[in-house]
């Protein structure tokens, strides 16, 4: 690799620590072992380095940008500390949002020859950013240990693809001197494993299917809109095998990050689906965008206009293409369509039999909602979009032979689909983790093996397809 008029070489054999790696789970351990047991001042340090080596596993450039900008933000998060000055946050930030939108947009000024998103820009550049505003508005002092800083802003667990956790809470987690404490990190060892069975065995074996349908030119109908269905359990399970991967790992260590998805799709409108979906992103863009702006404190007209910025923002984070503004347009215009349609009814009771019958209206509608917006999501072009929307027109029953289904693959994928609707219902009430962690030890290492048979009879070592990577780390 060439740095200025430099050659380095770098070793080819440092395996990548990919969330369902054999290797990142290796890595956890390791760290773990060094940082968790011990009520140590070393523990930072040992994060540090242990942040250090989980972004080189990727590439030296991985490291360099994320480490040039920890430390260039760090200089003026000091500055801020001590000036708290608008114009100062805005020179902090520019650049950090600056190089967010060249690296997304480069292909749009045919400059994308040689230009690689750098790995998870896009969420610690939102932790950056959120950082230097709380400094500059006082809501947290600045932190004047560097380590406990790049820590921050490096974190590994979260760092490819979050969830976006925030300062004051990552500050107060590392500072703790507790004891050791084998329940909570057995549970947290426990989400990130059942997180990777559920990429590994669930949400790689939709996503086959869906690929199936979508690479074959001769379905329509039918068969096509069950690959749009499918595509929104494919995207749902991604991102939360990631967070749960990314959450079950901090909580190993010691390190509680907030839950990032709460079953969204049994959320009755756009409103309900964006608390649930997402949670940190969605959260960090009313923090920090839609709040600054003025909320709903100007009146419904500024109020909707600040909720379009919002959904706007979100599009042009998620990716550099048109469809991803429009997906995020499309959003927006849809929340403030449903509030002007619920605006009469708030504040009204209802008979608890029509309460619940709306419900459920409200949850099929929603997801019918969300699953067609996906469609933009997923292409590049509207053209792209409405081609799969003619083909679904043009008819056609649902033939699971033409898909190249075999018969137990119907019967595993309608299993998958089952277990992923009754989990979320029951999540939505539970915490599954907390409620597994009570159960007798025989009742807990029965479901342990239950999971690890079904992992290497229907995971992607036991299949005959590749695990693709997650779908949010390209963002």
């Amino acid at each position: 690799m060439f740095i200025g008029d430099y050659y380095f070489e770098f070793p080819t054999s440092f395996p990548q620590l990919g969330a369902t790696s054999f290797w990142y789970v290796a890595f956890l351990f390791l760290v773990f072992l060094l940082a968790r047991p011990f009520r140590s001042i070393l523990r930072p340090y040992i994060l540090l380095i242990a942040n250090v080596v989980f972004l080189y596993s990727f590439s030296i450039k991985a490291l360099i940008y994320v480490a040039a900008a920890a430390l260039y933000s760090y200089l003026f998060e000091l500055l801020l500390g001590k000036f708290k000055k608008k114009w100062l946050l805005w020179i902090g930030i520019l650049p950090v949002i600056g190089l967010l939108v060249f690296m997304k947009y480069a292909g749009l000024f045919h400059w994308k020859d040689g230009v690689v998103m750098p790995l998870g820009l896009s969420f610690y550049s939102f932790k950056i950013i959120s950082y230097l505003a709380d400094v500059c508005n006082g809501k947290i002092p600045s932190q004047k240990n560097p380590i406990y800083y790049f820590d921050y802003v490096l974190f590994f667990p979260s760092i490819t693809a979050g969830p976006i956790h925030r300062a004051k809470e990552f500050f107060e987690e590392v500072n703790k001197r507790e004891e050791f404490d084998y329940r909570d990190s057995k549970n947290g060892g426990a989400q990130m494993m059942l997180g990777i069975f559920e990429k590994m065995v669930f949400c790689d074996f939709i996503a086959s299917v869906v690929n199936r349908i979508f690479d074959n030119p001769e379905l329509t109908g039918m068969n096509i809109l069950l690959g749009v269905v499918l595509y929104a359990f494919q995207i749902y399970l991604d991102f939360d095998s990631y967070s749960n991967i990314a959450i079950g790992s901090a909580r190993v260590l010691g390190i509680h990050l907030k839950k990032n998805f709460n079953s969204p799709y049994l959320g009755r409108n756009l409103k309900e689906f964006w608390a649930r979906w997402h949670i940190s992103l969605s959260t960090w863009l009313r923090d920090y965008i839609y709040i600054p702006l003025g909320g709903n404190r100007r009146g419904k007209i500024l109020q909707y206009v600040n909720v379009l910025v919002v959904f706007l923002v979100s599009g042009i984070w998620h990716g550099s293409t048109l469809n991803f503004l429009l997906w995020g347009l499309f959003h927006g215009l849809l929340r403030v369509l449903e509030d002007l349609i619920l605006l009469p009814f708030k504040g009204k009771k209802f008979p608890k039999p029509v309460v619940f019958l709306f419900s459920i209206i409200g949850i099929v509608l929603n997801f019918a909602i969300v699953t067609a917006l996906w469609l933009i999501f997923r292409y590049e072009t509207m053209g792209e979009v409405m081609h799969v929307i003619d083909l679904i027109r043009a008819g056609g029953a649902l033939n699971f032979e033409a898909i190249g289904l075999t018969h137990n693959e119907v019967l595993w994928l309608g299993a998958v689909l089952a277990i992923t609707i009754v989990l979320d219902i029951l999540r939505n009430y539970f915490d599954m983790i907390d409620v597994l962690s009570r159960q007798f030890i025989l009742v807990r290492w029965l479901f342990y093996a239950l999971v690890i048979v079904i992992f290497l009879i229907f995971g992607v070592y036991g299949g005959s397809f590749d695990a693709s990577d997650f779908i949010y780390q390209s963002f």
